[in-house]
C-alpha cells in the first residue's frame, strides 16, 4: 500500500511538494491530501482539467491556450486526472477522491458528442468557440459532431471511456 500511496502522489502532487522515501504513510496521505484538494477545488474547471497550467494559474493549456470554461480530454487531461482520484480512493479508501473522479467523470460525460465521441477538449460554455453539439443538449445545435483527428483519437478516446466506464 505505501508503494501504491507514493505512486499516486507523484500524479497528483503540485506545487513545490516531493514525496520523501523516509516518510511516514500518515505524511504521504496528508500531502496526498492537501495537493488533490488544492487540484479540486483551485485548479479544476466544472471538473475538468487541461493538461498545462503555469504555477501561479493564469496560464491554462491544452493543445492551444484554453479559456476557464474548457477542459481537455487528451492526456493528461481529465480522464488522467480522474484515473489519479480512482487510484487514490482505491489506496486510501478516502470518499474525496472518489467524489472527485465522479466530478471529472460527469465533466467527459458533459462533453460526449451526439454521435457518442468526443473531440480533443469540452467547453462548458454555452455558445463558446470549443463548444460542440453535444449529447445533453447544452453545446451549439449546429456545432461539431465527430471526433477531432481520427488517427490519433483512439488514445485519449480509450482513456475517456476506462475512466467514465
Amino acid at each position: 500500500m505505501i508503494f501504491m500511496i507514493r505512486k499516486i502522489l507523484r500524479w497528483v502532487i503540485v506545487g513545490g511538494m516531493t514525496c520523501v522515501a523516509s516518510a511516514e504513510p500518515g505524511e504521504i496521505k496528508a500531502a496526498m491530501k492537501k495537493a488533490a484538494v488544492f487540484y479540486r477545488e483551485s485548479v479544476a474547471s466544472n471538473g475538468g482539467y487541461v493538461y498545462y497550467y503555469s504555477p501561479d494559474l493564469s496560464k491554462r493549456l491544452g493543445e492551444g491556450v484554453a479559456s476557464k470554461t474548457q477542459i481537455w480530454v487528451q492526456e493528461p487531461g481529465t480522464p488522467t486526472v480522474g484515473m489519479a482520484y480512482l487510484e487514490a480512493w482505491r489506496a486510501t479508501k478516502d470518499s474525496y477522491y472518489l467524489e472527485a473522479a465522479k466530478e471529472a467523470a460527469r465533466a467527459l460525460i458533459h462533453g460526449q458528442l451526439e454521435s457518442g465521441a468526443w473531440t480533443n477538449s469540452i467547453d462548458f460554455e454555452v455558445g463558446g468557440k470549443g463548444t460542440a453539439r453535444y449529447r445533453n443538449g447544452k453545446g451549439r445545435k449546429k456545432g461539431r459532431n465527430f471526433p477531432s483527428e481520427a488517427g490519433s483519437m483512439v488514445l485519449w478516446l480509450q482513456a475517456a471511456v476506462a475512466f467514465v466506464g
